[in-house]
């Protein structure tokens, strides 16, 4: 028996799963896909698919996904959308201005805060104050201890509006969620994102604080970047944050690769033909 798609033998010795049937055609394991949230199994070409952050879908599971709404309008994404900073957006409200003081698209919910400035809808709650993010800090300190023994300092955290945390930034065109400022020896982090994200950029912004008190250097921004993303995308899965670690599988997938996506996969590489304790202990000896 042949596959209908790759048109190569299957065979039990090769495949573990069985082979799938449709439409009186017959596919094999490599050539069909699952949905990752009922793992019903899709061929593609036959099946409809959707994605989302890289990963599919059956059109079912990805109509009752109640995440999938755009945060500028809270209108339901059936097509296109763009992800920026962590939220969903639709065409329409991807291209309006961008909040002031979290850096999203406005869309069309609009709110105005104590300066008379126009805000988001989300930044028109609270945000989390210092003491609720520095507890934050202490438990990526914690859950990273646990999960790879690495001890990020316990750097001073203080929160700020995304146009004021921008001016901090060395880099002009940077768009920046959070970042560690070295004359400070302080994370500055936006606090109006949601936790699991908030809790990300702490752990990422943390790993620079221990690069900056424990390298020898100043290494290249691949090297510092990747292991800020390495020990990021582990503490997400150990975590369970499903959308952090979409966003970053997604964005090792993107055609234009960045400093970040580079250095993460360098690092990804290097684990799997040597094993993450080297990974770790190659950081160390820098």
């Amino acid at each position: 028996m042949k596959c209908a798609r790759c048109n190569r033998a299957i065979t039990d010795a090769v495949y573990k799963t069985p082979a799938v049937t449709r439409n009186g055609k017959t596919y094999c394991p490599r050539c069909v896909t699952m949905c990752v949230e009922c793992r019903k199994k899709l061929v593609p070409g036959i099946d409809a698919i959707k994605e989302f952050n890289g990963r599919p879908y059956c059109t079912a599971c990805y109509r009752a996904m109640d995440w999938l709404t755009c945060a500028g309008c809270r209108v339901k994404i059936i097509g296109d959308y763009s992800i920026i900073l962590r939220r969903l957006f639709c065409p329409s409200c991807a291209g309006s201005a961008r909040c002031p003081l979290c850096g999203c698209p406005i869309g069309k919910n609009i709110a105005r805060d104590a300066r008379g400035r126009v805000i988001c809808f989300f930044c028109s709650r609270p945000p989390r104050a210092d003491v609720a993010i520095a507890a934050a800090a202490d438990e990526v300190r914690a859950a990273v201890s646990r999960m790879c023994g690495l001890e990020l300092p316990a750097a001073p955290v203080a929160a700020m509006p995304y146009d004021e945390l921008q001016k901090h930034s060395p880099w002009n065109t940077l768009q920046a969620a959070g970042l560690y400022a070295p004359a400070e020896d302080a994370v500055l982090i936006v606090p109006y994102y949601p936790p699991e994200y908030l809790k990300a950029v702490l752990c990422h912004e943390l790993v620079h604080a221990w690069q900056f008190r424990n390298w020898r250097e100043d290494y290249d921004m691949r090297t510092r970047e990747g292991m800020a993303m390495y020990v990021e995308y582990r503490y997400a899965n150990s975590m369970g944050f499903r959308e952090e670690v979409a966003a970053i599988e997604s964005m090792l997938k993107e055609k234009t690769a960045s400093n970040y996506s580079i250095g993460l996969k360098m690092f990804l590489d290097m684990a799997r033909e040597k094993g993450e304790e080297a990974v770790l202990a190659y950081f160390r000896s820098l």
